[in-house]
């Protein structure tokens, strides 16, 4: 899918999967264009911050500014204590 052809694009893919191989960004953004997923989902560090990369991609931009403020006011105190 990403035209590398089935061999080259299968060990590819086991490289930066063992972290034998880092992938660069252009094809990181083609790989996420495959995947249909947002490319910070593929450098999220946990599963619940990939679903969340998830579930803010599908609001609408109304409600993203809602969550973000929400999510802005609950981190206010912890980022005052930094």
């Amino acid at each position: 899918m990403l035209g590398l052809g089935k061999r080259v694009g299968s060990t590819r893919i086991n490289r930066y999967e063992r972290l034998a191989s880092l992938c660069d960004m252009e094809t990181a953004a083609a790989i996420a264009r495959v995947l249909d997923v947002p490319l910070p989902f593929l450098f999220a560090e946990t599963d619940d911050m990939a679903q969340m990369i998830l579930a803010f991609d599908l609001l609408s931009k109304a409600d993203r500014t809602k969550v973000l403020s929400e999510a802005t006011k609950r981190v206010a105190p912890k980022a005052k204590s930094r």
